[in-house]
């Protein structure tokens, strides 16, 4: 349950100089508080619920709008927490968890991360995926210690991403991987250290249909191609345990975003259990993968293909349920060489893969 950060503050909100207001009350001061103790009222058997205490609050960056960069304002701070200051007034105590949704560029943990009342931090990717791994790693390093959230991602069957504000540019007539932008913004948001990925659909955002009917949603698009392969990244994570798992950035040998000579995005990332018994890296195009091994626990090493597209194991030329590796005695632990693993296939877009790695004593 959020509420729109832009009405929070003064008559421009976000928007130029000029441009109508969007403050809900005349006394944002005291009625935000109000506003906050009737939701929490209305709301607080619901044991489901999680509060997002406002959505895109307007701290600009001039990346973003150039002609209109400012720092967040004690004033606006102030009322944007004030709403869940009442919330939490008339909330029945732990049923809930609160975060903030801020806007992109940003994670709520650079105004917010050291509130009482912060569960867990907020990014989003939505028109520049490049600030995911940057953003997420910042957070993990962070004290206290708390979880951060990718709350909103590109939309699949929005227009392709690459030809809005993202650096990440492509050919015009370039073919659009729907389903692949939501798997590699998602595995990118989990194995940087992030608790998960929200996805979206633009047809369910607006209500809108492919051909543009306004007020329907049609069916097929619960079924679109991302919500499919994206289960396959719930199977994956969850077959190992979640709470062990760290991410590692000294894993491999390449670990920030890159481009390929077509421009498309290109990243390798690993994360790894604690005790470095276990590891997965995602090479988002299928590129070539070095492997530090010496960040592993002392053992031997077995090799897995598993394929983000089908949710199924590679092995020789086919994909099977069956978890066969491709690859075994390899050494691991201290003074272990590195390693070289050559994904299924040329590198190219929509080729993804994740090798994962086990170690036996």
């Amino acid at each position: 349950f959020a509420w729109w950060g832009e009405s929070a503050d003064d008559p421009d909100g976000f928007r130029k100089a000029g441009t109508p207001t969007r403050q809900f009350f005349a006394d944002p001061d005291a009625q935000n508080v109000r506003y906050g103790q009737l939701l929490g009222k209305r709301y607080n058997h619901e044991p489901h619920l999680i509060w997002v205490g406002s959505g895109e609050y307007h701290k600009m960056v001039s990346v973003m709008f150039p002609d209109n960069q400012r720092p967040m304002t004690e004033q606006h701070t102030r009322r944007l927490v004030s709403v869940v200051r009442g919330i939490r007034e008339s909330d029945v105590p732990g049923r809930h968890l609160y975060t903030m949704h801020p806007i992109s560029f940003l994670s709520s943990s650079e105004e917010f991360h050291e509130a009482d009342w912060l569960d867990f931090n907020m990014v989003q990717s939505h028109a520049v995926p490049e600030f995911i791994v940057p953003l997420l790693t910042a957070d993990y390093a962070r004290t206290p210690p708390k979880p951060t959230l990718n709350a909103e991602g590109w939309y699949e069957a929005e227009r392709d991403l690459y030809q809005r504000w993202t650096s990440m540019k492509k050919a015009e007539d370039a073919p659009v991987d729907a389903d692949w932008e939501q798997r590699y913004q998602a595995y990118w948001s989990v194995f940087s250290g992030g608790i998960g990925y929200t996805y979206g659909h633009k047809n369910i955002w607006t209500m809108t249909s492919p051909t543009g009917e306004v007020g329907v949603l049609p069916q097929a698009v619960l079924d679109a191609p991302g919500t499919q392969s994206l289960r396959h990244l719930k199977y994956l994570i969850g077959s190992k345990p979640m709470q062990s798992r760290v991410p590692d950035p000294l894993l491999l040998s390449a670990g920030t975003v890159g481009r390929d000579a077509g421009l498309s995005p290109d990243l390798r990332i690993g994360t790894r259990a604690d005790d470095g018994r276990w590891a997965m890296i995602y090479s988002t195009r299928g590129a070539l993968i070095r492997v530090n091994m010496d960040r592993l626990a002392a053992g031997i090493a077995t090799a897995f293909w598993y394929n983000p597209r089908t949710g199924k194991w590679r092995t020789g030329e086919a994909d099977t349920d069956a978890k066969t590796p491709f690859q075994t005695a390899l050494k691991s632990g201290k003074g272990s060489a590195p390693q070289y693993f050559d994904p299924p296939g040329a590198p190219a877009d929509a080729n993804d893969w994740v090798l994962v790695l086990e170690i036996n004593e």
